[in-house]
């Protein structure tokens, strides 16, 4: 699947409501367009883009925030670019 159509077709459950909103990010260079809630966190990227957890592809997972490295509760804003890759 691609990431576009992750995009698409994931709606996950948060706190959606009436000032929930849709959020475009860089994911990997991809755009990604984050909905549903109200705000984001970075861990929020995990359920519009395919990143396989599952298989390790390093001993440990780097994420950045316009490059910044960054923990998975760090706030997302638009226009960010997100990088998550293992290392």
């Amino acid at each position: 699947m691609t990431a576009e159509a992750a995009t698409q077709s994931a709606t996950p459950a948060g706190d959606a409501g009436e000032n929930a909103f849709d959020m475009p990010v860089t994911v990997n260079g991809e755009t990604v367009i984050l909905r549903n809630k109200k705000s984001y966190i970075l861990v929020d990227i995990l359920d519009f883009y395919p990143f396989d957890l599952s298989v390790a592809g390093g001993t440990r997972l780097e994420t950045l925030i316009n490059g910044v490295s960054s923990d998975f509760t760090a706030p997302v804003h638009e226009g960010d670019e997100i990088q998550i890759y293992w290392v």
